[in-house]
C-alpha cells in the first residue's frame, strides 16, 4: 500500500536561501481516500511582507508565538518519511522543504515525487488554466482559503484522487503510450502513469471508443438533418411571436423590429442585396437574427454567420441556438468552420508518435493530445486552451486539407476535417468568422457554399478583418527559420538520396540547396544593411516611390542580388515539382510527409519572390509599403497593405451570396451614417437604425473630468484622478486605456498601494492573458481592470458586476504612426477629409462600443468616467458626444465634483 503525502508550504519568498517556510500542510492519501491530515504554523524569523500577507491573509501577529521550523523539522521528516511526495509544482515544495530540513540540521527527503501540475495538463488537457485556484473551481473542489498551506494542501489531495480516477478510467492503448512517452516527467510522475497499464481495460471495453494505431478515440456520429418544419408562418406580429415563445426567452420589443427586417430582406424577391443593420448592446440581437432564420434555413440553403471572434462562435453554438432551439418549429442544426489548420491531422499525429523526440515540451503535448483524443468529438486544437498551440509541433500536427488524405491511411475514414464537411451538409446554420470569411477569396476552391444566407455579426470589424487579410507579408524570421529547419533535418539531401529522382533531379535538388544558403545570406544582410540606417528602424515605416529612389547603391546590390536568387530558386522549385509530380505513387508515406515539408517551403519562397517584387519595385495608389522591426531579434517584415480591400464587392464570397445583412452595435456614425457603408464600399446599401431598447436618462450617466489643459492625459493627472474615484467608489471598475505603456506606468504607481488596501488591480499583459483576466475580475466585488484594446468591446459581464468605467484618453488613433499618416493622406487623395471621415468615427464608435460594457439589459445601471477634458472642450466635443443615446445625461466638472456625482447616481440606485 502506498502512503502519497500531498504537501504544501506558505514562505517569505522564493529563495530557499533568504526566505522561510511560515505556514506547513500536508494530507495523506491511501486507496484514493484521505486518511490523515497535519498542519502547523511556523515562526519564520523574520518580517512576512505585506504582499503576501495579502496573498495568504496570514499576518505577522498570526505566527508570533508558533514554532521555529527548527522544532518542527524532526516532525515533518518522520511523518513524510515513507511516503510518495506529492505537490502542486513539487520543484518549488520539494526544494525548498529540502533546503530548510538541511539548514536545521535533519537529513534531506530521499521521496519519490509526484507533480500534479504536469499530471493535470496530461489528464484534463482542455482547461484554461492549471493554476490549483482555477482547477479547483473548475473541478467542482471545495478550496475556502487558498494560499493557505492546510486548505491548499486539501484541494490538492482532493485533484490528486481526481487525477488518479481520470487515470483508471483511460483505455489501455492510451495508457500504454503515455507510460512510454512519460520518462521526462518530473521526478516520479512517469512511473505513477506507469503502474495504472496493469489497471486499464481494452478500448472495445469503452462503448464510446475505438483503437487505431493505439490511438484511441471517439466514435463518430452522423446524424441526418431533421425536417421536421411543417406548414408553419413566420410570425410577423409581437402577439404571434410571443405564442411561439412561450416565457422560454426573454422577450425584448427591441428585437420585433430586428426579427421582422431580416426575415424580410431573406425573403422578398426585390430588396437590395445589402442591408446594415443597426441595433445597440444589449437589444437581443443574436436572438433576433436566429429566430427568423430558422423559418427560412435549410442544408440546401444554410444560414452563414460571420462573428468577430472565435469565442463568440461558440457561444452561438453552445448558448444561442440552444435557446431559440427551444422554441422554433424548425430545430437550427449548426456547425463552426475553421480554416483547416486548427483540426488535428490523425494520420500526421500518429507519425509523429513514431518518432522520438527528445524534448520534453513536445511529449507532454503528445500525452495531452492522446487522452484529449478520447474525448473530443471534432479535433478542434482550440479546444486545447494552449498558449502554445502557436509551437512548432502543432503545425507539424496539424491539418492541411483533405486532398492531402491518403486514402488507404487507417486514419482516413476517422479524419476529423472529413468528418466536419459531412456534418456540413447536414446543417442549416454554418458559423465561422470574418478572419474566415476574408481568406475565402484567397482558396483555390471556396469552402462556403452559395447560399442565398449571409449575416455578418459585429460587422464593424469587417473592414480591419478584409484588410489584414488582404496583406501581403515577408516575415523575414519565419522564412530563415523554415530555411533553417529544412537544412538542419536534412529533408532534401534524404529525399535526394531515395530511388526515385533521376540523376538530373538529384542535381537540381543540390543546386536548390545551395540557393537556400545564398537566399539566407542576402535576406540576412538586407536586414543588417536596413537595420543598421536610423531612418528604417522605428516600430514600423513605410517606404515610398521618392524614398525607394533615394536608396544607397550598396542597397539597391544587395535588392538584385536577393531578387536573382529568388528567381533561380522558383526556375529550380518548378522542375523539382514537376518530377514530384509525376512519380508521386512511388513514395512511402514518410516520404510523402517530407515532400510535403518542402512544398510548403517552396510556397514560402513563392510568396516572398511576389512581395519582393512588388515591394521594391511597383507602386499602386492603394498600397502601401510597410517594413515591420522586430528589434530583439533584428529581423524585418515586408509588407504591401491595400486600403481598398476592405471593399466587400471584389471578394470571392459576395459573388456567392444572395442577401446579406450586416448587424452591430455601431454600424453608423451621428453626421455620417454611411460611414460603414463606405469603408466596404457599399454605398446603395440599405440602412435601418433599430429603436433605442433602453431608459438612458435614469440608467446611466457620463462625467467628463475638466482638469488643467497642460495635464490633460499626463500619467500623473490620470493617477490621481483614479486614486480618487477609487476611493470614493468601492466596487469593481474597468478602466480602460489606448497607450499600453500608459497602462503600465497608471499599475505601477497605484498598484501596490491598492494592494495594501485589501484592493487587487488585474491589468491587461501584466497579469496572464484576458480570459484569464476577466475571470479573476468577475470572482472579485471590488476589484480593478486596466484594459486596452480588445477590453474596449466584446466584455459581456454579468449585470451586477460592471457598474462604472473609466476612460483614460479619447480613443484617437495616433496620427503620427506612420500607417496611421499614410492612410489620412490617401484618404486625402481621393477627396475625403481624414478626420471627420475617419479618425473621429472610429474614436466616436470605440466609445460606444465602452460604454456598451455597461448597460446591456433594461435593469442595469452605469456611470462612465471620461478623464479627458477635450470631450468638453474641443471644437469636435459636441460631435462626439453625439455618439451617446441623446436621452443620457452628460456631466463635467471637476474632481471634487466628480465625487459628488459617483455619490448622487450610486446612493439613487441603492434606493
Amino acid at each position: 500500500m502506498t502512503t502519497y503525502a500531498i504537501v504544501d508550504i506558505e514562505t517569505t519568498g522564493t529563495n530557499p536561501k533568504e526566505d522561510r517556510i511560515f505556514q506547513f500542510g500536508c494530507v495523506f492519501v491511501e486507496n484514493g481516500e484521505i486518511v490523515g491530515r497535519f498542519a502547523t504554523m511556523i515562526h519564520p524569523g523574520r518580517s512576512i511582507s505585506p504582499q503576501i500577507q495579502h496573498l495568504t491573509h496570514t499576518t505577522n501577529k498570526d505566527v508570533r508565538h508558533s514554532p521555529y521550523f527548527e522544532d518542527v523539522a524532526p516532525t515533518i521528516y518522520e511523518l513524510l518519511s515513507g511516503t510518495v511526495f506529492v505537490a502542486h509544482n513539487i520543484h518549488f515544495d520539494y526544494r525548498f522543504l529540502n533546503a530548510e530540513l538541511e539548514r536545521c540540521g535533519c537529513e534531506r527527503l530521499q521521496l519519490k515525487g509526484i507533480d500534479t501540475v504536469e499530471l493535470a495538463q496530461i489528464l484534463f488537457p482542455t482547461e484554461i488554466s492549471f493554476r490549483l485556484s482555477d482547477l479547483s473551481e473548475s473541478l467542482g473542489l471545495a478550496h475556502e482559503r487558498p494560499h493557505q498551506a492546510d486548505s491548499d494542501a486539501e484541494v490538492t489531495a482532493q485533484l490528486f484522487i481526481a487525477l488518479e480516477q481520470r487515470l483508471a478510467s483511460l483505455p489501455l492503448c492510451t495508457i500504454k503510450e503515455l507510460s512510454r512517452l512519460s520518462k521526462t516527467l518530473t521526478m516520479q510522475t512517469g512511473e505513477f502513469i506507469a503502474k495504472y497499464v496493469q489497471y486499464s481495460k481494452l478500448p472495445n471495453q469503452f462503448p464510446e471508443l475505438i483503437e487505431i494505431e493505439k490511438i484511441a478515440l471517439q466514435k463518430q456520429h452522423l446524424a441526418l438533418f431533421d425536417y421536421t418544419l411543417q406548414e408553419s408562418n413566420y410570425p410577423k406580429s409581437k402577439q404571434a411571436k410571443q405564442k411561439w415563445v412561450k416565457g422560454k426567452l426573454e422577450y425584448r420589443a427591441s428585437q420585433q423590429s430586428l426579427m421582422n427586417a431580416i426575415y424580410k430582406h431573406y425573403t422578398e424577391e426585390t430588396p437590395p442585396k445589402d442591408l446594415i443593420i443597426e441595433s445597440e448592446t444589449g437589444s437581443g440581437k443574436t436572438i433576433g437574427y436566429l429566430f427568423p432564420a430558422s423559418f427560412v434555413a435549410t442544408p440546401e440553403q444554410p444560414l452563414i454567420i460571420s462573428t468577430a471572434s472565435i469565442l463568440l462562435q461558440h457561444q452561438l453554438l453552445q448558448q444561442d441556438i440552444p435557446k431559440v432551439n427551444d422554441v422554433v418549429p424548425q430545430h437550427l442544426r449548426a456547425i463552426i468552420m475553421k480554416g483547416k489548420s486548427h483540426y488535428l491531422d490523425l494520420e500526421r499525429f500518429a507519425q509523429s508518435l513514431k518518432e522520438p523526440t527528445p524534448v520534453k515540451q513536445v511529449q507532454l503535448f503528445q500525452m495531452m493530445l492522446l487522452v484529449w483524443l478520447t474525448e473530443t468529438k471534432t479535433g478542434d486544437l482550440d479546444e486545447l486552451n494552449l498558449l502554445s498551440i502557436n509551437h512548432p509541433y502543432f503545425e507539424s500536427i496539424s491539418h492541411r486539407g483533405v486532398e492531402h488524405l491518403q486514402p488507404e491511411n487507417p486514419f482516413y475514414e476517422v479524419d476529423f476535417l472529413r468528418f466536419l464537411y459531412a456534418q456540413a451538409k447536414q446543417s442549416n446554420v454554418w458559423i465561422t468568422n470574418h478572419s474566415f470569411l476574408a481568406y475565402e477569396s484567397q482558396r483555390e476552391v471556396p469552402l462556403l457554399p452559395e447560399t442565398p444566407y449571409l449575416l455578418i455579426d459585429e460587422a464593424h470589424h469587417l473592414p480591419d478583418a478584409l484588410e489584414k487579410t488582404a496583406t501581403k507579408q515577408v516575415n523575414t524570421a519565419q522564412l530563415l527559420h523554415t530555411i533553417q529547419a529544412i537544412d538542419q533535418n536534412n529533408w532534401l539531401k534524404k529525399w535526394a538520396e531515395t530511388d526515385v529522382l533521376d540523376t538530373e533531379v538529384v542535381y537540381a535538388v543540390d543546386l536548390y540547396e545551395q540557393l537556400l544558403a545564398q537566399l539566407s545570406e542576402s535576406i540576412e544582410d538586407l536586414n543588417t544593411s536596413f537595420y543598421a540606417d536610423n531612418r528604417f528602424i522605428v516600430d514600423e515605416f513605410i517606404l515610398t516611390k521618392e524614398f525607394r529612389d533615394t536608396l544607397s547603391a550598396t542597397k539597391e546590390r544587395m535588392i538584385q542580388k536577393l531578387m536573382q536568387t529568388l528567381e533561380d530558386c522558383l526556375v529550380i522549385q518548378q522542375r523539382i515539382m514537376q518530377s514530384t509530380a509525376n512519380n508521386k505513387s512511388l513514395y512511402l508515406a514518410h516520404e510523402l510527409e517530407e515532400i510535403e515539408r518542402i512544398r510548403a517551403l517552396f510556397q514560402l519562397i513563392s510568396q516572398a519572390a511576389d512581395v519582393f517584387q512588388q515591394w521594391f519595385y511597383q507602386w499602386q495608389p492603394t498600397v502601401v509599403h510597410r517594413l515591420s522591426v522586430r528589434s530583439r531579434s533584428k529581423t524585418l517584415s515586408y509588407e504591401l497593405i491595400d486600403f481598398e480591400a476592405s471593399k466587400v464587392r471584389q471578394t470571392v464570397w459576395y459573388k456567392r451570396v444572395k442577401r446579406i445583412v450586416y448587424l452591430g452595435a455601431t454600424m453608423t456614425v451621428p453626421g455620417d451614417k454611411k460611414y460603414l457603408a463606405r469603408k466596404l464600399g457599399i454605398l446603395d446599401a440599405q440602412i435601418k437604425v433599430m429603436p433605442v431598447a433602453f431608459d438612458y436618462q435614469t440608467q446611466g450617466a457620463l462625467f467628463v473630468l475638466s482638469s488643467p489643459e497642460e495635464e490633460t492625459g499626463k500619467v500623473v493627472s490620470i493617477t490621481e484622478a483614479i486614486r480618487s474615484i477609487l476611493m470614493n467608489y468601492k466596487e469593481s471598475v474597468l478602466v480602460l486605456f489606448t497607450s499600453h505603456q500608459q497602462l503600465q506606468e497608471v499599475y505601477q504607481a497605484l498598484h501596490f498601494e491598492l494592494l495594501q488596501n485589501g484592493r487587487e488591480i488585474f491589468a491587461q499583459g501584466i497579469g496572464g492573458s484576458r480570459q484569464k483576466l476577466l475571470k479573476k475580475f468577475t470572482q472579485s466585488k471590488s476589484a480593478v481592470l486596466f484594459g486596452a484594446d480588445s477590453f474596449w468591446e466584446g466584455l459581456d459581464l454579468p449585470a451586477d458586476q460592471l457598474k462604472l468605467l473609466v476612460v483614460t484618453k479619447l480613443p484617437f488613433e495616433n496620427p503620427k504612426r506612420p500607417l496611421v499618416s499614410a492612410r489620412y493622406h490617401y484618404l486625402t487623395k481621393v477627396g475625403q477629409n481624414p478626420f471627420k471621415q475617419e479618425s473621429l468615427p472610429k474614436a466616436m464608435i470605440k466609445l460606444r462600443q465602452g460604454f456598451g460594457r455597461l448597460i446591456r439589459s433594461s435593469t442595469d445601471r452605469g456611470m462612465m468616467i471620461v478623464l479627458d477634458e477635450r470631450m468638453d472642450q474641443a471644437k469636435y466635443a459636441s460631435k462626439i458626444k453625439r455618439a451617446f443615446p441623446p436621452e443620457l445625461v452628460i456631466k463635467s466638472g471637476n474632481l471634487r465634483e466628480l465625487k459628488q456625482a459617483l455619490a448622487d447616481f450610486f446612493n439613487h440606485e441603492k434606493k
